[in-house]
C-alpha cells in the first residue's frame, strides 16, 4: 500500500503558551486522499481544499478539543490534545489507531486504553502502520503493525492497543523516529536502541540482516550522546550532541550522505560527510524521506542529500546527490538580505 497522500495543517495563535491554549486558539485542516477515512471527516471522500477537522469530546460535544500535535502515518493520522489525550482515525488493520479493533475509523476517536496517562508527543511517519506514544514522564508506548518488531514488545504479532515497550521502562525516552519497518529510540541518557527490520543495516547494529524484537542499544555510538533521530524506509539519521551527525543503513541513492552512492549499504553508524558531519555543526531539526534526508543547523541553513528524481532536495537540479548539500542561491539571498538589513540599521556600512 502507498503512503497516504493526506495533508494536514494547524493554525494557532501566535505567542501562546501551550499552558495557555484552548479551542479558541487552534484548528486543524485536513485535505487530499481520503481511502479510508484518515481525514476525519465521517466519509471516505477526498477533499481538494482544506477543511476543517472537528475534534469533540464524546462526553461533551459542544467542546472542541485543542490540538497541539498530529503525526500520519499510512492511510491514518492520529492527533494530541492539550489535555493529553490522544485521538485516531483511518487505516485500521492492524490496529494502529489504538481502539481495540481493526476497524476502520472514519473520525477521530480518543484512544482510551491510554487512561489517565499524558501523551506529550505522537510519533510516526513515511508509510508506517505503527504508533508511538510518549508520556510525560518518559515512557513509551507503541501500537499497530508489527511484522519485523517494530514496537520493540518481542514478538512479531501487531497489537492494537497502545502498549508499554517494557525493554525501555526504567529509562526516559525523549526522540523516536517510525519507519514502515523499523524504529529508532533515543534515551535521555544520550542512549540510541533501535528495533524491526535490519535487512540493509538500518538498525545500526553489527549483524546486518538479523531483526530485533526488542530495543537494542547501538553501541558503537554510546559515547557520542545522541539528541535526535529520523527514519527513512530503509535509514536511519542521527544528530550528537557534539554537533556532528551519524547515518547508516540503505544508502542506494546517497541518503546516508557519506560521499558515495557506490556503498549501497552501511551497517554501522558512519559520519556524514564533511562539513555537515563535523563536531560544531550543531543540528536543530532532522528528517528523513523515504530514500532522501534533509537537516537544518542552528545557522538556519538547509541541508539536503540522496534522491532527487523529482527535485526533492531543492537544489535546482534533479541528480542525486550523496554529500550535504544546501541551495548557494538561497544562502546568497540570506546574505544579501543580512548585510542590507544591517546597512539600514548603520548606514555608515556600505553592504557592498
Amino acid at each position: 500500500m502507498a503512503a497516504s497522500a493526506t495533508s494536514m495543517w494547524r493554525a494557532s495563535g501566535a505567542d501562546i503558551r501551550p499552558e495557555d491554549r484552548n479551542s479558541s486558539f487552534s484548528a486543524v485542516f485536513t485535505f487530499g486522499q481520503n481511502s479510508y477515512g484518515e481525514l476525519g471527516h465521517g466519509d471516505v471522500n477526498d477533499r481538494a481544499t482544506p477543511t476543517p477537522l472537528r475534534i469533540s469530546d464524546a462526553e461533551d460535544d459542544d467542546d472542541a478539543l485543542d490540538v497541539v500535535d498530529v503525526a500520519c502515518g499510512n492511510e491514518q493520522t492520529a492527533l494530541l490534545c492539550a489535555d493529553g489525550d490522544v485521538y485516531a482515525c483511518g487505516y485500521n488493520d492492524s490496529g494502529q489507531c489504538g481502539t481495540g479493533t481493526t476497524v476502520r475509523v472514519l473520525r477521530p476517536t480518543r484512544v482510551s486504553s491510554l487512561g489517565s496517562k499524558k501523551i506529550v508527543r505522537l510519533f510516526a511517519g513515511n508509510g508506517s502502520e505503527h504508533l508511538a506514544a510518549l508520556t510525560e514522564s518518559g515512557q513509551l508506548y507503541t501500537f499497530g503493525f508489527n511484522s519485523r518488531g517494530q514496537l520493540g514488545h518481542g514478538t512479531t504479532s501487531s497489537v492494537a492497543v497502545p502498549t508499554l515497550v517494557e525493554a525501555l521502562a526504567d529509562r526516559r525516552v525523549v526522540d523516536v523516529a517510525c519507519s514502515y519497518f523499523h524504529t529508532a529510540i533515543v534515551t535521555e541518557d544520550g542512549g540510541l536502541y533501535t528495533c524491526g527490520r535490519n535487512d540493509f543495516g538500518q538498525l545500526g547494529l553489527p549483524s546486518s540482516g538479523h531483526d530485533r524484537l526488542l530495543p537494542t542499544l547501538v553501541s558503537s555510538l554510546r559515547s557520542h550522546h545522541a539528541q535526535m533521530v529520523s527514519c527513512g524506509q530503509h535509514h536511519t539519521v542521527v544528530a550528537v550532541s557534539s554537533g556532528g551527525l551519524f547515518a547508516f543503513g540503505k544508502n542506494d541513492h546517497g541518503q546516508l550522505g557519506v560521499g558515495s552512492e557506490a556503498v549501497s549499504l552501511v551497517s554501522t553508524p558512519s559520519r556524514v560527510s564533511a562539513p555537515l558531519g563535523d563536531d560544531g555543526h550543531q543540528v536543530v531539526s532532522l528528517a528523513c524521506g523515504y530514500y532522501h534526508t534533509a537537516v537544518v543547523t542552528e545557522d538556519g541553513t538547509v541541508w539536503t542529500f540522496g534522491r532527487n528524481e523529482y527535485g526533492q532536495l531543492g537544489l535546482g537540479h534533479k541528480r542525486h546527490v550523496p554529500i550535504p548539500t544546501y541551495d548557494v542561491f538561497s544562502a546568497l539571498l540570506e546574505f544579501l538580505y543580512t548585510d542590507e538589513v544591517r546597512a539600514l540599521e548603520n548606514p555608515d556600512v556600505d553592504p557592498a
